[in-house]
């Protein structure tokens, strides 16, 4: 008892000042001498703070136990991006006349990197590099609802080219796991993609002629490239997500826009798609899926789906031509690695070089199928128009008339 009473008093003086601690030690152990001589000790003021600086003692030990353990461990990161997409064209205005709109830019610069630690995410991918091209703009509606000559022909506005993907190169060499949970979340996306073009506006005459706008077609795909070094771990356990997705695919082509007239109305035609980029997928690393539908590796350049054709409504109408056909790109996969996947329809590898699809073709309504039998169309009108014709209105089952 008595050395017990002597290593923790001269302890707890030990945390005192410098003035005090040499005289509250010598008192302790002259006490912890009485003691085990059997001679009654005397009173001591120190050890009447014995336990509150006990507790502040334990306390400062179980913080250090807490903290330097948890700063020294590895900790999983959150998502590495690099995203150099471009931005998206400007909108065309609405209003008397063509209204054009802007084109999409291209990627500002290259999406390049490697990721060197684990990370561990939940409904996205762990580790991104995206370079697509910026999507073309929307046409700006045009209206020309006058009797009084001269009489033209009104045109909707353009929508803009999709800009082309740029470059994606990236590499993951961390021993520790790339790891995601939820759908939709691969363990590595590389997206070189082109933007998609912008949708034609529509356009409306009341004497001659509405031709609606053409759609912007999509941009070409770039080149995407992702790595796996032999350390590398990546783990997925949603639907949908593969270990590796890259992507080179062009844009989408956008669609025509309506065209409308007392007399002749013409609907846009669909923009064309962009043709697919270079897409490679290199692992040498480990991977496994758990969900279905989750690819070990996803390598795909295909070529945009071209928009569709609008339709054409007047005494004489025409349909717009829906965009044509595209092809692929070059897409190549390599796997010296172990890829395993375990959920339905979840394949190892699947490589991909596919064309896009053409557009559908517009419709044509000429004579009395020019009559509105919905009120959406009009009211679109009337806002595009308002307030200069406000006085603009019609029936359900009726066609147009000026007050």
């Amino acid at each position: 008892m008595a050395l017990f009473t002597e290593r923790v008093a001269v302890l707890s003086c030990a945390s005192a000042d410098d003035g005090s601690a040499k005289a509250c030690s010598e008192e302790v152990l002259r006490d912890a001498a009485a003691t085990q001589k059997g001679l009654p000790g005397r009173p001591n003021q120190c050890l009447a703070t014995l336990p509150k600086r006990i507790a502040r003692l334990l306390c400062a030990t179980a913080l250090v136990g807490l903290v330097f353990p948890y700063a020294q461990s590895p900790v999983h990161a959150q998502q590495l991006s690099i995203n150099t997409d471009g931005a998206p064209g400007d909108n065309g205005d609405d209003g008397i006349g063509t209204a054009d709109a802007g084109d999409g830019h291209s990627p500002v610069a290259p999406a390049t990197g490697t990721n060197s630690v684990g990370r561990t995410t939940s409904g996205e991918a762990a580790f991104v590099g995206s370079a697509r091209g910026g999507r073309g703009g929307d046409g700006g509606s045009a209206v020309h609802a006058t009797a009084v000559p001269p009489f033209v022909e009104i045109k909707g506005g353009k929508g803009g080219d999709g800009a082309k993907g740029g470059t994606v190169d990236i590499t993951n060499n961390a021993s520790g796991a790339l790891e995601t949970s939820g759908d939709n979340a691969p363990g590595i996306s590389g997206d070189a993609g082109g933007g998609d073009g912008g949708n034609g506006a529509w356009a409306f005459a009341i004497a001659v002629g509405g031709k609606g706008g053409v759609g912007g077609r999509g941009g070409d795909g770039g080149t995407a490239t992702v790595t796996t070094t032999i350390e590398s771990n990546i783990i997925t356990h949603g639907v949908n997500s593969n270990g590796i997705t890259v992507n080179s695919s062009g844009g989408r082509g956008g669609n025509g826009g309506l065209g409308a007239a007392i007399g002749a109305g013409k609907g846009g035609n669909g923009g064309n798609g962009g043709f697919g980029g270079d897409a490679k997928g290199d692992n040498a690393g480990s991977i496994s899926t758990d969900g279905a539908f989750s690819k070990g590796m996803l390598v795909r350049s295909a070529g945009g789906v071209a928009g569709d054709g609008a339709s054409g409504f007047g005494i004489v109408g025409n349909g717009g031509n829906g965009g044509v056909p595209t092809i692929g790109g070059n897409a190549e996969g390599i796997n010296s690695g172990t890829i395993t996947t375990r959920g339905d329809f979840a394949s190892g590898m699947v490589v991909q070089s596919v064309g896009g699809g053409g557009g559908d073709g517009g419709g044509d309504k000429a004579g009395n199928e020019c009559v509105l039998e919905h009120d959406d169309l009009l009211a679109s009108l009337t806002e595009a128009i308002h307030p200069p014709l406000d006085h603009l209105s019609s029936q359900p089952g009726k066609r147009f008339e000026l007050f």
